[in-house]
């Protein structure tokens, strides 16, 4: 060990005075700087231990040590460099530098820790509102106080000096210390409560009678060690001022208090107890926990918030982030306080920024801006930054409070509108049809470039009715009428009207137009086109003249042909009634076969005449059917067939639908009779049920017949498509007369049955009040 530190003071090394050359400009130089250094070291430490003495309550008062012990190190190592100049101990100075790293490390590390720790102790301007109140509170206090205490000292002097008046200045203080909001007590030397005034009822619920000439009762939670230490720190004649403390009451309730002790004298100046003023402190605590509260309220609430908050003081530096800014950020407060934010901020954008605020903090006023900010991930993001003005009662500007809300996908959608938009219209502008959309009020707001090719009237003319001036004067008030009713209603918009183009031609169009609905589920915009239908329109009329022409051809061509029938199937029944007994072998089989093939020839004749008709020009017929009614017809129509197959043939009540009478009868009529037909061995039961679905009816038709196997399900639909020919007679001719029916409604018919399960035929028809 004395080798060590023999080693440790050696000076075999070159001073280093050398290293200067012995210049004394520069030897003093470095002589004075390090003197001074060491010495500003020195006192450094000296400061921080006198205010960890001074200061018991100081928080990380350890980290003050390190702070020193780093300091005074550090100090030495500048000593050395005044030493080694001369006298070269470079090992020492090495050693003192090691010493100073090892102080450093734990002091660096203990730095690391605290910092958050102290970061997050609220700063004064926080507390500055909340503690005003506490200000004032604790200074009316101090002024009660100081009020007893110099009545206290007012008595003392006055026993003293005038013993005579001793009843009638104690008679005074009784006055005083029975009126005084503080709790004012005493005992005697062995402890036992001498008085107790009503404020000290109050406050700890023990009414005078109860303590008085009692041991004192608990009135602090301190422990008996630090109660007789006070008590004995008063009864020597040092005042104990200002303790706070927390109590129990009579009733076992806190009491938040503060008391002070003084000895009470005798005439001649010996110590016979202790005085006790107590102040309620419990407002003062509440307050004080309830700014607390109201602060990690605000905190937590700020967190929660999806914007990025943020708060300033008056001159718009940064005080305070939420959380999320920085988990948008990546940022700590340090990088970002006062005007740290603008290395978050684009630069093509900060400028702007930076004067908007500026103006913002000079007006006083609300401001709001939208800029890009740069999120940890390296992306740039837009946010709508807005910030208010807070002020005092007085109307003096205390801080500024802010959020940023991120608007990317807002902006983003915006954009897409606008593309889709312009798609839009350059979709519209390509198509043959003619666009347009309007406002709920019928105004067009946009007009494709097919609408002036056309009819050569630009955008501007068509508003309010201009529009029309382009519809034939014939057609004017039946398109107007329904266009009104589409606006009042909100029922797409479907008319055929001509519209006369540029060169004077008016061509017939088809009108649609669609509602289109907003989140609140009132119309915002119609949607419309017109389609040239006019080579459709010819063509449907030369259909229909051929269709009349077909339809005449039908009722003479089947006129023509019955007639020869009816003379062959009155002459062929004559010869059987005449000659049934004389004809031998084949030929009474093959007059057999003459007279059923007249029959069914006539039998189809009838159904071919039937279904042409059903086929025929679609002239406007009457509409309105009540089901019930038809049905009771077709039961009566089939009552014959009804008591010869002992059937059964039920409905449920039947709406009015809007179908032809005939049609529906010739409908119903063909299903129930096919009900009723094909047959099992168990009589027939046919049910008839009718239910209201999307705007229409839907009809079921029900048989417990011999059913029908899936794979025919379309095929018994056709012409002369019959399954049973040798056992059940029929023409094939019904059900597609039925399916003609029902989809000249713009119905469907369709089947559901399985051999020996019975059969279901299903049909719609429209509703006579969609």
């Amino acid at each position: 060990m004395l080798e060590f530190f023999q080693k440790l003071f050696e000076a075999r090394f070159m001073p280093h005075g050398y290293c200067f050359l012995w210049r004394p400009d520069i030897l003093w130089m470095s002589v004075i700087s390090d003197g001074l250094i060491a010495l500003s070291y020195y006192v450094i430490p000296v400061g921080l231990f006198y205010v960890v003495r001074k200061r018991h309550d100081t928080s990380f008062s350890w980290l003050f040590y390190l702070f020193g012990l780093f300091i005074l190190t550090c100090g030495t190592t500048h000593v050395l460099g005044i030493v080694t100049l001369w006298y070269p101990i470079c090992r020492f100075e090495a050693f003192m530098k090691a010493l100073t790293a090892i102080a450093s490390l734990p002091t660096a590390i203990a730095l690391i820790q605290v910092v958050p720790r102290l970061v997050a102790i609220p700063s004064p301007a926080e507390l500055t509102e909340a503690n005003e109140a506490l200000r004032r509170e604790i200074g009316e206090r101090k002024k009660a106080e100081e009020q007893v205490r110099h009545l206290n000292a007012e008595l003392e002097r006055r026993v003293q000096e005038r013993t005579a008046e001793l009843q009638s200045t104690s008679e005074r203080l009784k006055a005083i210390t029975e009126s005084s909001p503080l709790g004012i007590c005493a005992w005697d030397l062995e402890g036992r409560v001498t008085f107790w005034n009503p404020a000290m009822t109050k406050l700890y619920g023990w009414t005078s009678e109860e303590v008085t000439g009692q041991l004192s009762p608990t009135l602090t939670a301190q422990t008996p060690e630090e109660s007789e230490a006070n008590v004995q720190r008063a009864l020597s004649g040092k005042a104990v001022v200002d303790l706070e403390a927390e109590g129990r009451t009579k009733a076992g309730d806190p009491a938040h208090v503060s008391f002070s002790l003084a000895p009470l004298q005798s005439g001649e100046g010996e110590v016979t107890g202790v005085l006790a003023v107590v102040a309620d402190t419990g407002e003062r605590t509440r307050a004080e926990q309830a700014s607390r509260e109201s602060e990690s309220r605000f905190r937590t609430l700020a967190d929660c918030i999806p914007q990025l908050a943020w708060m300033t003081d008056e001159k718009g530096y940064i005080v305070w982030y939420n959380q999320r800014w920085y988990n948008y950020t990546g940022s700590t407060f340090e990088e970002m306080q006062g005007w740290g934010w603008r290395t978050v901020h684009h630069p093509d954008h900060v400028g702007r920024v930076m004067d908007r605020w500026r103006q913002a903090l000079a007006d006083g006023v609300g401001w709001e801006d939208t800029f890009p900010l740069l999120s940890k991930q390296g992306e740039w993001r837009w946010f709508l930054s807005r910030a208010n003005p807070i002020h005092d009662e007085h109307g003096n500007l205390l801080r500024w409070f802010g959020t940023n809300t991120d608007i990317t996908e807002q902006l983003r959608s915006e954009q897409d509108l606008r593309a889709s938009k312009a798609r839009f219209r350059q979709l519209a502008d390509a198509m043959p049809q003619i666009v347009w959309v309007t406002r709920p009020d019928g105004e067009h707001e946009y007009l494709n470039r097919r609408w002036n090719e056309y009819t050569g009237v630009n955008f501007e003319q068509t508003g309010g009715e201009g529009w029309l001036q382009a519809v034939h004067p014939a057609d004017g008030e039946a398109t107007t009428d329904c266009w009104n009713y589409s606006l009042k209603t909100g029922e797409p918009l479907r008319i055929e009207y001509r519209m006369r183009a540029a060169d004077g031609e008016y061509r017939w169009f088809l009108g649609l137009a669609l509602p289109g609905y907003g989140d609140d589920g009132d119309v915002e915009r119609w949607y419309g086109t017109c389609t040239d239908i006019h080579d459709q329109k010819r063509t449907e009329q030369e259909l229909r003249r051929a269709n009349t022409d077909l339809q005449q051809f039908a009722y003479a061509a089947s006129h023509d042909l019955q007639e020869p029938l009816r003379n062959m199937a009155l002459f062929s029944q004559l010869l059987d009634r005449e000659y049934r007994g004389q004809f031998q072998g084949d030929s009474a089989q093959f007059l057999e076969y003459i007279v059923k093939g007249a029959q069914r020839m006539h039998e189809l004749l009838r159904d071919v005449l039937a279904y042409s008709r059903v086929s025929g020009p679609e002239t406007e017929p009457e509409l309105g059917a009540d089901s019930s009614d038809v049905f009771q017809e077709c039961t009566l129509n089939l009552s014959a067939a009804i008591e010869e197959s002992g059937a059964t043939v039920t409905a449920d009540p039947l709406p009015t639908v809007a179908m032809s009478r005939a049609h529906l009868l010739q409908l119903m009529q063909n299903l129930l009779s096919n009900g009723v037909k094909y047959r099992s061995e168990a009589p027939p039961v046919v049910s008839v049920k009718a239910t209201r679905q999307n705007g229409e009816w839907l009809f079921a038709v029900r048989d417990n017949g011999i059913g029908i196997d899936p794979r025919y399900h379309q095929q018994i639909f056709g012409l002369f498509k019959r399954l049973h020919r040798e056992e059940f007679p029929g023409t094939g001719i019904g059900l597609a007369i039925c399916q003609k029916i029902v989809e000249r409604y713009g119905g469907r018919l369709w089947l559901e049955s399985e051999p020996g399960q019975g059969s279901t035929f299903y049909f719609t028809a429209p509703a006579l009040d969609r």
